[in-house]
């Protein structure tokens, strides 16, 4: 079977997804082609940037019909004609949408069947609910007991929670670490990692993320004893895999969407709400509170969350 996975360019979340699910469909025998400006040619079909601003963005969000279709803006089009280009050529069965309202919207045009990833946040828009019934079906990324995206009530027909989605694997090794661990775009990491050392003082704290990269966030994790994270959907489920004790400091996002998550982990036990991301802030009774609390992660449902997608993704392409 041909499937095709559209990855949406910002931040690292999508293509990490994508790259995990992709590796499951594939040992499955399906041919995974990723498509979209961060994918290299390597891995499948590198599109047009659509957000070129050397071109003038005109009328990109119709009225609030859609998120981004700029008129006369050459990016835009180059990626959406390589789209159509691609399915004519491919004949995909099914298409992975994550994410776009847009790409799903196009997909549904072109006669394709689409298995929509979707995420947390204030979704009722309208080009979010004009997504929502175009999909074939509703990819949820985090187990049926948890609420983070309340817009897909009204789509409980066409939604499969599968878990979180990691790659990350748990290893057997000693926890000795605290990690601070933020994401693109964060703000005051710097004021939340002086305050933790300052008041926790018993743990090496490590500073994760932008501006302080680490390749292997697994091997890190699997040696924290605790972790101050930011609320995105892989570094959720990445601690979850592992098994860390995490105080939960959502990020500003669009739609609210770590807001919403952090909420919601909040409210299931899953973790302790950070008191604010300031040096200010009392970190040392957050740490202990987390720390004081039996662990709840294997409710996430990270092991075989991919291969559940992958049985989704098989079950919509077949028909």
């Amino acid at each position: 079977m041909v499937i095709g996975y559209y990855v949406h360019h910002h931040g690292r979340g999508h293509l990490t997804r994508a790259r995990v699910i992709s590796a499951q469909l594939r040992a499955r025998g399906h041919r995974v082609v990723l498509l979209g400006s961060s994918v290299d040619s390597g891995e499948g079909v590198t599109l047009a940037q659509d957000n070129d601003v050397s071109t003038t963005f005109e009328d990109p969000e119709v009225g609030g019909a859609l998120h981004w279709s700029p008129l006369r803006h050459q990016g835009y089009h180059e990626r959406m004609q390589a789209l159509a280009a691609w399915v004519s050529q491919n004949r995909p069965r099914v298409v992975v949408v994550d994410v776009s309202a847009e790409v799903v919207t196009f997909l549904r045009l072109l006669g394709v069947p689409t298995v929509l990833v979707v995420q947390p946040g204030d979704r009722t828009d309208d080009a979010h609910t004009l997504a929502f019934r175009c999909a074939t079906a509703i990819l949820a990324p985090w187990p049926e007991e948890a609420r983070p995206c309340p817009a897909i009530d009204s789509f409980a027909a066409k939604v499969t929670h599968v878990g979180g989605i990691s790659g990350a694997q748990l290893r057997t090794t000693s926890r000795t670490v605290g990690v601070v661990l933020s994401g693109q775009g964060g703000e005051d990491v710097n004021a939340v990692i002086d305050g933790v050392r300052d008041q926790v003082p018993g743990l090496q704290w490590v500073q994760a993320g932008a501006g302080s990269w680490v390749s292997d966030v697994a091997g890190l994790l699997s040696r924290a004893q605790v972790v101050i994270t930011h609320c995105g959907q892989n570094a959720i489920a990445d601690i979850a895999a592992t098994k860390v004790p995490a105080v939960l400091a959502p990020q500003a996002r669009p739609h609210q969407e770590q807001a919403f998550l952090g909420a919601e982990l909040t409210r299931l036990g899953f973790g302790v709400a950070a008191p604010t991301r300031s040096a200010e802030a009392d970190w040392s009774f957050a740490v202990d509170a987390v720390l004081a609390r039996p662990g709840q992660w294997d409710r996430w449902g990270t092991e075989s969350a991919a291969e559940r997608a992958a049985v989704l993704i098989e079950e919509v392409g077949h028909g």
